[in-house]
């Protein structure tokens, strides 16, 4: 969790056109296809800014995917390590085959497929990494004449989670004895409870978290109350646009770090705080707070700062905001694999019990 955030980031295809023959003729059709970041059937999800899209796309939180449909017998990906000292890490599945990929520092061209059957493929990819340093999205190749198809996300459900390294899935794969934060290939958001409870709710998922946050005081010269509506974690500008996605429910798993390094007097009216800046740009959503599952959630003292924060915005009116604590025990460590699908479980029973969802 005492990871640095402002970690130091650095951020040819070329087309010849001669007379036509059969030579020349199988010559232009061995190039690839070059599919841009921007191609409207690649269907982003998470807090992605998609502005310089003509040329880039940065994933900086952990989960954010890109999802698409292609045909022919090969995909590569380009991609770009922005960071020398923080590589991330991918999740690529290709028809449901996983293979996790190491994105190294500086612009590269991995080979996701090949010697694939001559039809419709899908393929996604998704973050395991936290949020030191983004991976620059640069496009895709295909084979001549392949394509992209229009790939629809038929999930109506939309829940987003705020959080730390609990939710972003810091060292939930590594060895049960200790927390190694140098390996990041122990770091899978898809593992994390966030994503599986999304999952379990057939729900479209993003998630804004990162290891050492708290609500007031943490391991980091921020706290989630200025960040909460960053896009990027470079600068707080611009503004993420949250007409662009409408959260149905939202889950706040945060106070782990307030409690384990200097618990301040404000915790409370903080926590209302951010309750009251996320209700401003979701009107309509279930607000579902919770706490665990490590030592903060089994201090009863701590435990009620929270409720306190969410029978206080109660009092104020908003009866959609809802509090439980997980029961989960962790003790130091993060949570693993296995406690992390239980959170998911636990927290998929409680909000479904809670809104009475049959």
């Amino acid at each position: 969790m005492k990871k640095n955030l402002f970690l130091k980031r650095s951020l040819a295809f070329a087309l010849l056109s001669t007379t036509l023959n059969i030579t020349t003729f199988a010559a232009a059709t061995s190039n690839p296809t070059i599919i841009s970041p921007q191609d409207n059937s690649i269907h982003y999800m998470g807090r992605i800014d998609t502005s310089n899209a003509k040329d880039f796309v940065d994933l900086w939180w952990p989960g954010s995917t890109i999802e698409a449909d292609f045909t022919g017998t090969s995909i590569k990906l380009n991609v770009e390590g922005t960071d020398p000292d923080a590589p991330n890490y991918l999740n690529v599945y290709i028809d449901g085959t996983l293979t996790v990929l190491k994105c190294e520092y500086g612009p590269h061209t991995y080979t996701l497929a090949t010697n694939l059957k001559n039809t419709k493929h899908h393929l996604l990819i998704n973050k395991r990494t936290e949020v030191w340093a983004p991976v620059r999205f640069t496009g895709f190749e295909l084979d001549p004449q392949a394509s992209l198809t229009p790939y629809e996300d038929k999930r109506q459900l939309k829940i987003e989670f705020y959080g730390d390294s609990i939710t972003a899935g810091v060292c939930n794969e590594a060895p049960t004895d200790i927390d190694n934060y140098e390996d990041y290939i122990h770091f899978n958001n898809e593992n994390a409870f966030a994503p599986l409870l999304a999952k379990k709710l057939d729900a479209q998922y993003s998630c804004i978290a990162l290891g050492g946050i708290g609500i007031v005081n943490g391991y980091l010269p921020i706290d989630m109350n200025d960040v909460w509506d960053w896009t990027n974690l470079d600068e707080p500008m611009p503004i993420w646009d949250f007409s662009k996605w409408q959260a149905d429910y939202v889950v706040i798993n945060l106070g782990q770090n307030d409690y384990s390094s200097t618990l301040s007097d404000t915790f409370t009216t903080e926590y209302v705080t951010l309750i009251s800046k996320i209700r401003s740009k979701y009107p309509k959503a279930h607000i579902f707070c919770t706490i665990g599952p490590m030592t903060a959630s089994h201090d009863a003292t701590f435990v009620k700062r929270i409720e306190d924060a969410v029978h206080m915005v109660n009092t104020y009116g908003d009866s959609k905001v809802y509090f439980h604590a997980l029961s989960q025990d962790a003790g130091v460590l993060h949570p693993r694999v296995d406690v992390n699908r239980a959170m998911a479980d636990e927290l998929a029973d409680f909000i479904t019990k809670t809104l009475k969802i049959l």
